[in-house]
């Protein structure tokens, strides 16, 4: 916000005389205008005619600054008799305007408890807080400390958090009082709203907003929902307005409560609505969406909570999806939540991501099929790999170089040369599995793991470029074909991935201990040259040989300093995180994009979620597996066996439930959504008590449990499983 003026030596007590005589008259109307008024009694925060600002018991010198300031700005703070309702939405009118502020009302208050009765307090704030322009009229700063840059509404929210205090603390009969009459403004702000063209025009949606009384969920359908609705209807500008005038005030605590709000009473509304309830036509739900969305800008930079925090339960179940998307790509049609994705969870948007492709494929296949007409070459559905076991990468990167980018989106099948059988989901789970487990194999060398945070980073020194396109392409093509993959990237690749600059705080996933290192020199509060010692030469380890890369030409001779400090850690992260691995993650990115590019709702997806979406859920709630396994071989939910393994199971630390997990499925996180998505099945081995140690097929997500005479017994065999799995007994 700009500063506000000062003035800093006596103004003359006539307006002040410039060169220019159009300024000058400008100047002169406005300092008549601030000393006697426009002849009317107005709402005008640079009139005399406002009565709200006696108050500040501005004199001549001020007028003369002020007329100054105002002449520089334009003519459209000058209030014209001939037009008495100016474009500044600003009222004049004779007789007078109603207002409040802290003075006024304590004198009130005061006045009413010497006479022991509210009547007079409750009439007038009955009439304050029922019509726009008495509210436009409160709660004003000091008129010279309005900023004139358009940014400034010249609300003092401050006084008014006050005053609501004040409101709070009066009698049940004078809440109530000002509660009915929030109720008949709200109708006025919603037809106002479209016309609002002044900065000083929204203070009512503000005020409004701000109420306590607004807040309180008991007036969820009389008032807040129908100020949301208001608010809703103000053009883009003037909510900008609102949020860097007023979100943009809030402390951490306000903004933690007023999101609690509005996801409560989008609850609230599901609940009301029972069956009934659609996202797409309760207006209150969409507008308060509509206001969720200045919270959301101002936390992208805050932080006070996580990505998640604007999720909304209410709308992700009850979305129809389908008629989403069409609403979205026919905005004429209908509100689109997909416009707000930040309250749609992760998996709503992976579900809108298939939705997409669906639509895509559909228009292709209509393509292929009248091409096919003309050339008689058939149209596949699919895309079918058919690859070598035993030269998986080679086989795998030689049938995706021959299919074109359309191709890589349709359903995956996959075919092993020289083997029978149908993929039904399974050899493609097993094909992503293989290539994975080869690629990031510390023996082909393209990636290497950081032992304290265990991450792959790339190796810069790598020069397998088809196969980091490879694992690009095999990433997007997993996320068609829902297939979380047993990946260890730092969150920082999918933030690149996004198209997002990696920072510090990026490296604390990727080089933890040099990570620390760094922003220790940036907190050092003594002398830096000193005490670190560094200069612009950075050294690391290649296969035991000690390499040097200078961050500026000459760096090895120039000192970091704490002038300089944090510029060289800008270009360290840059070294480190972007430019030491350019090749390698430009042709992983590249092999991304063939599969992902022509996606607008990836565009959509958070760092945090595109991993969720590529490597699951890293939540676990194995009551809801257990709720969604299948029995099969003779198993039942009420076998001794598989009442011994829940029981054995509820039992495990977080770390052996993840062991299990990986144990059948080959992954050790959820799918997106949560295990109640997972397809889990527990088959019996063979019947009777026996030492043999549980095995399973990953590929199918099948565990095979044999009935052991006890329950310490299988215990003991599943966690001898777990520890020993690597390379037993999974399929």
């Amino acid at each position: 916000m700009a500063e506000a003026m000062e003035v800093d030596s006596p103004a003359p007590a006539t307006a002040p005389k410039t060169s220019n005589p159009s300024l000058s008259e400008k100047i002169s109307k406005f300092f008549n205008q601030l000393s006697n008024g426009c002849g009317q009694i107005c709402n005008h925060p640079f009139c005399g005619g406002n009565p709200a600002l006696k108050r500040f018991e501005l004199g001549p010198n001020h007028f003369a600054v002020l007329a100054s300031q105002l002449a520089l700005k334009g003519s459209h703070y000058l209030v014209e008799l001939t037009n008495p309702t100016s474009s500044a939405n600003i009222a004049t009118k004779p007789r007078p305007i109603p207002f409040i502020d802290l003075p006024t009302l304590r004198r009130g208050i005061a006045e009413c408890r010497a006479q022991n009765s509210y009547t007079s307090l409750i009439r007038h704030l009955g009439s304050v807080f029922s019509t726009p322009e008495a509210l436009t009229n409160s709660f004003w700063k000091n008129p010279m400390l309005i900023s004139l840059d358009g940014s400034d509404v010249g609300l003092d929210i401050d006084e008014m958090t006050e005053a609501f205090e004040l409101i709070q603390s009066l009698p049940d009969e004078v809440r109530a009082a000002v509660t009915s009459a929030m109720e008949r403004l709200t109708g006025e702000v919603r037809l106002l709203a479209p016309k609002i063209t002044s900065p000083f025009g929204i203070r009512p949606y503000i005020i409004l907003l701000d109420s306590p009384i607004t807040h309180d969920i008991s007036n969820h359908a009389s008032v807040l929902g129908p100020s949301l609705v208001a608010f809703s209807r103000l053009d883009s500008n003037n909510q900008r307005l609102v949020r860097s005038y007023y979100v943009e005030s809030f402390s951490k605590d306000k903004f933690i409560q007023v999101l609690a709000m509005i996801q409560d009473f989008i609850a609230l509304r599901t609940l009301d609505a029972a069956e009934t309830f659609n996202p797409h036509t309760d207006t209150f739900v969409s507008s308060a969406v509509v206001f969720l969305s200045l919270l959301h800008d101002f936390n992208k930079r805050r932080r006070h909570v996580k990505f998640d925090a604007f999720y909304s339960d209410s709308i992700n179940d009850n979305l129809r999806k389908e008629d989403d998307f069409i609403n979205w790509k026919k905005p004429a049609r209908g509100f689109s939540y997909v416009n707000y994705p930040f309250v749609l969870s992760a998996e709503t948007k992976s579900f809108l991501l298939q939705i997409e492709s669906e639509v895509q494929q559909y228009r292709e296949r209509q393509e292929a099929f009248n091409l096919m007409m003309v050339t008689g070459i058939p149209v596949v559905p699919y895309l079918v790999l058919k690859v070598f076991r035993q030269n998986l990468i080679h086989s795998s990167l030689e049938q995706l170089s021959h299919q074109p980018e359309s191709n890589l989106k349709k359903k995956l099948k996959i075919q092993f040369v020289g083997e029978e059988g149908v993929d039904e989901g399974g050899l493609q789970k097993e094909w992503f599995q293989l290539l994975v487990k080869q690629i990031f194999s510390p023996a082909y060398g393209m990636f290497t793991e950081d032992s304290e945070s265990r991450t792959h980073w790339f190796n810069g020194h790598s020069t397998d470029f088809d196969e980091f396109e490879l694992i690009g392409k095999l990433i997007g093509i997993a996320i068609y074909n829902s297939n979380i993959l047993d990946l260890h990237f730092p969150q920082v690749v999918y933030k690149k991935l996004l198209g997002m600059k990696p920072t510090l705080d990026d490296m604390f996933s990727t080089h933890p201990t040099l990570a620390k290192g760094l922003k220790q020199l940036l907190e050092h509060s003594g002398e830096v040259e000193e005490t670190f010692g560094l200069n612009y030469a950075i050294t690391y380890d290649y296969f035991g040989a000690v390499e040097t890369h200078e961050l500026i030409p000459g760096g090895a001779t120039v000192s970091v300093t704490s002038h300089n400090r944090e510029d060289y850690v800008n270009r360290y992260v840059q070294y480190l995180l972007e430019d030491s691995v350019e090749k390698q993650f430009s042709a992983f990115h590249r092999g991304f994009r063939m599969v992902c590019s022509d996606s607008e709702i990836m565009t959509m997806f958070s760092p945090e979620e595109l991993e969720q979406v590529v490597c699951g859920d890293p939540k676990l709630d194995f009551d809801e597996l257990r709720k969604n396994t299948q029995y099969d071989g003779g198993f039942d939910e009420n076998s001794p066996t598989i009442k011994d393994f829940w029981i054995v199971v509820s039992e495990f630390s977080e770390e052996q439930k993840r062991k299990l997990l990986m144990f059948s499925t080959g992954s050790d996180r959820a799918p997106i959504g949560g295990l109640k998505k997972l397809a889990f099945t527990i088959t019996r081995g063979t019947t009777g008590d026996t030492d043999r140690l549980p095995t399973s097929h990953t590929c199918f997500n099948v565990l095979i449990l044999y009935e052991y005479a006890t329950r310490d017994k299988l215990k003991n065999c599943l966690l001898k499983a777990l520890e020993h799995s690597e390379g037993f007994g999974n399929l």
